[in-house]
Formats: structure tokens, sequence, C-alpha cells
């Protein structure tokens, strides 16, 4: 995979595939936005990308409400809703 030199935001960061992605794309130069509920998991995986070298921040929130829009922010790139399950 080709360095990034982007912004992206990812959902469901806290864990599972969202925290795995974040970690890879921080691999690769991206700039990335963890968004989750569980800010406590949060933390620790931007200390651990930021530990490695890359660039991360953490927004708990409820991850319907974190605003994502084309054009208007600074971020380049979105992943959201990595993967789903039925409670």
């Amino acid at each position: 995979m080709p360095d990034i030199d982007k912004v992206v935001v990812v959902t469901g960061a806290s864990s599972g595939i969202g925290e795995s992605t974040a970690r890879l794309l921080a691999r690769h130069g991206a700039k990335v936005v963890l968004g989750a509920r569980r800010k406590d998991r949060l933390d620790a995986a931007v200390k651990e990308i930021s530990a490695a070298g890359g660039k991360a921040i953490s927004v708990a929130k409820v991850v319907g409400a974190i605003g994502v829009s084309g054009g208007s922010g600074d971020q380049d790139h979105a992943v959201a809703k990595a993967g789903a399950a039925a409670f």
C-alpha cells in the first residue's frame, strides 16, 4: 500500500474492523480520526498509533452523531460502519 497523505475519519474505531482499519491507515501515513462511543478504548488506540509514529486523534460520540460531510471539513475520506452486528 502506498503512503496515504490524507485525513481519514474511521467510525467504530474502538475495536474490531474499525480499529484495525485505523491502525493500517496510520501505518501508511494517513492522519486518522477515530470515532466511537468507548473513549477509553479510543484513547488507548490513539496512544498506540502515536507511539508507533502515526498521527491520530479520538472523538467519543454516538457513532451516528459524528458528522462526515464532503468538502466542508478537513477530512479527505471516511470509513463508516465497517462491520455490523445484530443485538
